[in-house]
């Protein structure tokens, strides 16, 4: 029994560490480089045959792609609103607003106190959760981070958008995901 049982966690442990969730890329490019309120286009780009949500959907059964302003945000004397993101397509399998392929979201930084000479840039945090299209299984929500340059610390032309990605799934979410996929097995 401790040998099938030994046989079972390698395997399953080997079967996990094949497993990947797709990421999206996303890129960060200033459009207002000198003055406050500070404005962003974050490109939001999927892979191919999978979607990401817009919306909660008609059920309110889904996660969409969201900025996290936190403590963090306000506590560094800054607010941000979003002004623009993508319309999106409207699925009906899922009865919800999806984006396929890559989309822009504009967003403005603005200042609520003085912030000082030591910031240069602040970091976000971008949730989504990604869904296959071909197979129909969405994957666990992933966060990304984000650095969003300060408009009094910008001189010279900007530099070209980074790509960001969310952090791929730690060990024990990999194993975790694959007994739930198979609890009916």
């Amino acid at each position: 029994m401790n040998k099938l049982l030994a046989i079972l966690i390698f395997s399953t442990c080997c079967i996990s560490l094949a497993y990947a969730a797709p990421k999206a890329s996303i890129s960060v490019t200033p459009l207002t480089t000198t003055v406050w309120p500070a404005q962003y286009r974050l490109t939001f780009s999927v892979p191919k045959n999978h979607h990401a949500y817009l919306d909660k959907g008609d059920k309110n059964a889904y996660l969409p792609i969201s900025i996290v302003a936190d403590e963090k945000l306000a506590a560094s004397g800054l607010s941000i609103r979003i002004l623009e993101k993508p319309d999106g397509l409207y699925d009906s399998l899922v009865k919800a607003y999806v984006l396929r392929d890559q989309g822009n979201f504009t967003l403005e930084l603005n200042k609520t106190v003085t912030i000082p000479e030591t910031h240069t840039s602040i970091n976000l945090e971008l949730t989504y959760q990604l869904c296959n299209e071909v197979t129909n299984v969405c994957f666990r929500p992933q966060t990304a981070e984000l650095s969003l340059p300060l408009p009094d610390k910008i001189s010279g032309p900007v530099a070209a958008a980074k790509d960001q990605s969310a952090e791929s799934f730690n060990f024990m979410d990999k194993i975790l995901k694959i007994f739930e996929n198979n609890q009916g097995n």
